[in-house]
């Protein structure tokens, strides 16, 4: 579900396994409109625990539930591509960095 890769100028960043987008983190949250633009990495239907890194979790959206990582809700960016990282600082939105312990 979640991999840990380096970017160049991030260094190690969480991103989705399936095609390796960057994952970003919103503190202030993200509502039904911005969700068009940053779409929550949600967890497959009948699947309840991500793998990929330590400190992920998840939270409810609706009927589904959001993967966290150290607590905060995680998103891909429609304006990625590959492997790029153009959503970092737009709306509040920051690339989801890996740590080494958990906070959340």
């Amino acid at each position: 579900m979640v991999a840990v890769a380096r970017r160049h100028g991030f260094g190690k960043i969480l991103v989705t396994v399936s095609v390796g987008m960057a994952l970003y983190e919103n503190p202030a949250g993200c509502n039904a409109a911005c969700r068009s633009i940053w779409p929550p990495l949600l967890m497959p239907t009948g699947k309840t625990t991500p793998k990929g890194a330590k400190c992920l979790g998840t939270a409810r959206l609706g009927h589904h539930r959001q993967v966290t990582y150290n607590g905060q809700r995680l998103y891909t960016f429609t304006g990625d591509s590959g492997h790029s990282v153009n959503g970092n600082g737009l709306a509040g939105f920051v690339v989801a960095k890996h740590t080494t312990s958990c906070t959340g």
